[in-house]
């Protein structure tokens, strides 16, 4: 049986995590997806050394505007997004890799079932 892609939730949060060990930097972040509306949060804390920085940042897609809170510093930066609006998910002729595990299937909540998948994006642009 081949899997089908499913439709992701139109409205979801995650949470995000990076780092980089040569510029000793460390980003956490709180992401809220919200596809009714066309808008994103996020709520980030980037550390870098010893200097930490927290963001806020808010982008309403179809009023085409972007707000950037240093949550440190209380300034507010408000510019044009420019960007269109993308889905986030998966395109209707992905391809599945399979599933696998992440953690462990062997203690209840020990592990996340993930699928596996890939599709070819061409972007045209116009210059």
């Amino acid at each position: 049986q081949q899997p089908l892609p499913c439709t992701s939730p139109s409205q979801w949060e995650a949470r995000l995590y990076s780092i980089n060990e040569q510029s000793k930097m460390v980003v956490t972040a709180r992401l809220s997806y919200d596809s009714v509306y066309q808008r994103v949060r996020i709520v980030e804390d980037i550390k870098v050394g010893p200097d930490d920085n927290y963001y806020t940042i808010l982008r309403l897609f179809q009023a085409k505007i972007e707000f950037s809170l240093n949550m440190k510093t209380r300034q507010c930066t408000r510019q044009p997004l420019e960007r269109p609006w993308r889905d986030i998910g998966l395109f209707p002729d992905a391809q599945s890799h399979g599933e696998a595990y992440i953690g462990s299937s062997a203690i209840s909540g020990g592990g996340l079932l993930v699928s596996l998948w890939s599709a070819i994006i061409v972007s045209i642009i116009d210059r």
